[in-house]
């Protein structure tokens, strides 16, 4: 999976530059202790020029702010190049507990992931055999392959960062939980780019990470 390139903003006045550095157009999400899913609560702005930045930085301060006051005294603002639109997808791992193995989920991602309910499941880890299955249990499939205008997009990048996530998973002795949504999967041969994620090991925490 790529990332998109990211610059962490703490103050107003930096922003500008920071948009600009990642490529003149960028998305800003707000980054706080506690906030999974920016959205809900307005932290994240789509399409934010060098002109606009400092305003939209503000904006999403404030918005967290009105969310939880006191996380908003650690809070940040991301800057991340805008990635080209294609399909999103959720990918999971949920770590190992009460004697069961760590699992991998896929599940079409964004904001449709509770409306569309679709979602499978495996045991970690997965070969690509595996995965494709995976894939191939899914309602929503015809998206994958090319649907009325829509083209088919790049399923092997999928695969392999089912694959990938699902061997980590195991690497790391079944303590990770991690989920990347959405992983914005492009056109046949053009990969998929894992815009955001939260990520923890249980024990010794990390959590998030430059694309978060």
């Amino acid at each position: 999976m790529a990332t998109p390139r990211t610059v962490v903003i703490t103050r107003p006045e930096d922003a500008p530059r920071a948009v600009a550095e990642v490529g003149g157009t960028a998305v800003l999400k707000g980054r706080a202790p506690g906030l999974t899913h920016k959205s809900d609560i307005g932290a994240v702005a789509l399409g934010v020029r060098p002109a606009g930045a400092e305003r939209a930085f503000q904006r999403i301060a404030e918005r967290i702010a009105a969310w939880d006051a006191d996380a908003a005294r650690e809070a940040a603002v991301l800057a991340q190049t805008q990635v080209a639109e294609g399909l999103e997808l959720l990918l999971s791992v949920r770590r190992a507990e009460d004697g069961y193995p760590p699992l991998v989920s896929v599940a079409l991602g964004g904001t449709r992931t509770e409306i569309w309910q679709d979602i499978r499941t495996a045991v970690c880890p997965l070969d690509p055999a595996g995965a494709r299955a995976l894939l191939d249990g899914l309602r929503f499939r015809r998206l994958l392959h090319g649907f009325r205008d829509e083209p088919a997009v790049d399923v092997d990048a999928v695969v392999d960062a089912l694959v990938g996530v699902s061997r980590l998973a195991v690497a790391l002795d079944g303590r990770l939980d991690l989920e990347v949504n959405p992983l914005i999967v492009h056109p046949e041969g053009k990969g998929a780019t894992a815009v955001d994620l939260v990520a923890a090991l249980a024990g010794p925490q990390a959590e998030g990470s430059g694309c978060e």
